[in-house]
């Protein structure tokens, strides 16, 4: 949902103990046959324009920037939350992100379970405007093409992610992370002290999210004195942007399995770009026929596909 639709899949090697024991010297032929002979005389140069001196390589003088570490919000919360066991929340999750010094504000209702390891949320997208200045992003872009509600299903044991569009009746399947897996997460947690908001008297914390890949992540949390390890607000920061979750309530309790499954009927897809474009050229299909006069459809889909990075801003021409 919110990791770009992109995961790496992470793969762990070793290297087997020497089988000789300490001060055995390897023998450097093969057994039979007999060892080669050195020269006598020094072997020529191959490189006579540095005099036999090692050859000095230039260093490099560019600077390589390390990559931000997306923050797989589904699995962390589940990571965060882990006390609890199997429980139903819901509540409001917002994006926070700068634009050329121009904040901007995303903000969804929102719905989480977790049963079993398993992590199922929703998102509704209804109040995401179809319109920007000129700027198109993934949740515009989905709100134009009928689709108004994501489902994620999170799957640990199976380092898989299902990313459902209920409305398009589509669906997308791709890998976890395995620094992702909320049992690999661990977090630093200091209480910065009581604090007040609305006549209610929060525990604040500031922790840190830690991956086993060396990257963290600064967060916020909040709860109610007594209620350890459910939270009422949690914030992930980052450079230019945030992430935060407003937990409205909280219940423990089990659900159905089903919820953790894809519904019958729905269309596998491996791309996000080819889903959109399907979906587009279904979505005008469906407009046309339901208006005044048989309209013909757009002969060109109504998205466009999105760039390497997975935004969708425009390019420069």
């Amino acid at each position: 949902m919110l990791c770009a639709f992109v995961r790496e899949s992470a793969a762990q090697t070793s290297v087997p103990a020497s089988p000789y024991a300490p001060g055995v010297e390897l023998q450097q032929t093969f057994p039979g046959k007999t060892p080669m002979r050195m020269p006598d005389t020094p072997p020529r140069n191959p490189f006579p324009q540095s005099d036999g001196r090692p050859v000095q390589i230039p260093q490099q003088s560019g600077v390589v920037e390390k990559v931000e570490k997306v923050v797989n919000v589904d699995t962390a919360l589940a990571a965060l939350m882990s006390s609890i066991g199997n429980f139903s929340a819901n509540g409001t999750m917002e994006l926070w992100t700068t634009n050329s010094g121009k904040l901007d504000v995303k903000r969804f209702p929102f719905i989480m379970v977790v049963k079993d390891g398993r992590i199922r949320t929703e998102l509704d997208l209804r109040y995401i405007e179809t319109e920007t200045s000129g700027e198109e992003n993934m949740f515009t872009t989905l709100r134009q093409v009928g689709i108004h509600r994501i489902s994620t299903i999170t799957l640990p044991q199976l380092t898989t992610v299902q990313i459902l569009f209920p409305h398009a009746k589509t669906y997308l399947t791709q890998g976890l992370s395995f620094e992702d897996i909320p049992g690999v997460m661990r977090f630093t947690k200091k209480l910065f002290g009581p604090m007040q908001l609305d006549k209610q008297v929060y525990d604040k914390f500031d922790v840190v999210l830690q991956y086993n890949t060396g990257d963290t992540v600064p967060m916020e949390v909040w709860e109610i004195p007594g209620k350890t390890g459910e939270p009422t607000y949690v914030k992930f920061i980052r450079d230019q942007s945030a992430v935060t979750v407003h937990f409205a309530s909280i219940r423990k309790s089990s659900v159905a399995d089903n919820l953790f499954k894809v519904p019958e009927g729905f269309e596998k897809y491996s791309d996000l770009g080819v889903m959109l474009q399907a979906v587009s050229i279904r979505f005008e299909r469906q407009r046309a026929e339901n208006m005044p006069g048989g309209a013909r459809p757009r002969t060109s889909p109504l998205v466009v596909q999105p760039n390497p990075d997975g935004s969708f801003r425009r390019q420069p021409r």
